[in-house]
C-alpha cells in the first residue's frame, strides 16, 4: 500500500445543476443531465417532476363496452349485453373502431349465450321455422 493520503471526492452536484439549468433554460436538460450522472436511472426528483399521463377520455366508453361484454357472457346477460352494444355504438361514433368492434363481438357472443335474450328476440321460433320440413 502506498503512503499517500486518500483524496476526498468532490461531487459538487448543486453547481452543475445550476449551470445546466442556466444553459438550457429548462428542466428537460437538467433531468437528462441528472439521469446521465446516475447511470440512466431516474431519481425521485425526476419522478416528482414528471407529468402524469391520464387515459384518453374517449376510450372510457370503449373500455366499458368490453367489460360489459365479458359480464354479459359470464353473468347477467339480459342486463349487460344491451349495455355492451350501446357502449360499442357510442365508441364507434367517437372513432374507437377497433375497441368498438371487439365490444360488438363480445355483445353478439353474449346475445347468443343468453337464453333469456334469445327467447326475447324469438330465436326459438326462428330455428323451428328454419328447420321445419315444409
Amino acid at each position: 500500500m502506498s503512503d499517500e493520503p486518500v483524496k476526498p471526492i468532490n461531487l459538487n452536484l448543486a453547481d452543475e445543476d445550476a449551470v445546466a439549468h442556466d444553459r438550457s433554460g429548462g428542466a428537460d436538460r437538467e433531468g437528462r443531465d441528472r439521469a446521465r450522472r446516475f447511470g440512466g436511472r431516474r431519481t425521485a426528483a425526476d419522478a416528482a417532476a414528471a407529468p402524469v399521463a391520464f387515459p384518453d377520455p374517449r376510450l372510457i366508453v370503449a373500455y366499458f363496452a368490453i367489460v360489459f361484454g365479458f359480464l354479459g357472457i359470464f353473468s347477467i346477460g339480459y342486463l349487460f349485453v344491451p349495455l355492451c352494444l350501446i357502449c360499442s355504438i357510442i365508441a364507434m361514433t367517437r372513432g374507437q373502431l377497433s375497441w368498438a368492434f371487439v365490444g360488438m363481438l363480445l355483445g353478439v357472443a353474449g346475445l347468443v349465450s343468453s337464453p333469456i335474450l334469445m327467447a326475447l328476440l324469438g330465436f326459438g321460433s326462428l330455428s323451428v321455422w328454419l328447420l321445419s320440413p315444409t
